[in-house]
């Protein structure tokens, strides 16, 4: 909207809010700042949107309908996949590099796989998943490849010439 200075304003208040918390967390160390750096983005998401699209007048009910169940997803995924991998005293007992790396393929693998099945269900369909992989498809560098090669390029690349200092030898 033109509006820079909102951006200034909420990025300053953000900043401030956020030290706030991690000055409150300090005494848990790393988990603490950890905790409270995402407690701030949860805390902020509702009041930073709202504080985005006011001068718009759309309110924040749409932005809101349009992510909540992505939102939900994810909650309930994160708190189903901790509660599963808390059990597994069997991954829990690897040590090393090789077992933070083997919880870290499990835990991710486990998180996906429920986050998907609860995006289907809360979408009741498979929609957002069909939209995302179309999305994907029109990203990917051969697609656009090949729609600059029918413009006329040729994808061959020219010599970029040296620097007349990098000539000279200096």
């Amino acid at each position: 909207s033109g509006r820079a200075e909102r951006w200034l304003r909420w990025s300053i208040f953000e900043s401030f809010f956020t030290a706030f918390l991690f000055v409150l967390a300090l005494p848990w160390g790393p988990s603490g700042i950890a905790f409270a750096w995402t407690l701030s983005f949860w805390i902020l998401l509702v009041p930073g949107f709202w504080y985005a699209v006011r001068p718009l007048g759309t309110g924040i009910a749409p932005i809101i309908s349009a992510i909540w169940r992505y939102i939900g997803a994810s909650l309930l995924a994160a708190g189903v996949s901790a509660f599963i991998m808390q059990g597994r005293s069997g991954l829990n007992a690897m040590s090393g590099t090789t077992g933070a790396f083997v919880r870290i393929v499990v835990a991710s693998i486990l998180f996906w796989t429920l986050y998907l099945i609860a995006v289907i269900v809360l979408h009741r369909g498979t929609a957002p998943l069909v939209q995302f992989a179309n999305l994907a498809k029109e990203m990917l560098p051969q697609r656009v490849w090949s729609k600059v090669r029918l413009a006329g390029f040729t994808g061959q690349r020219r010599p970029i010439p040296a620097p007349e200092s990098a000539q000279e030898g200096y």
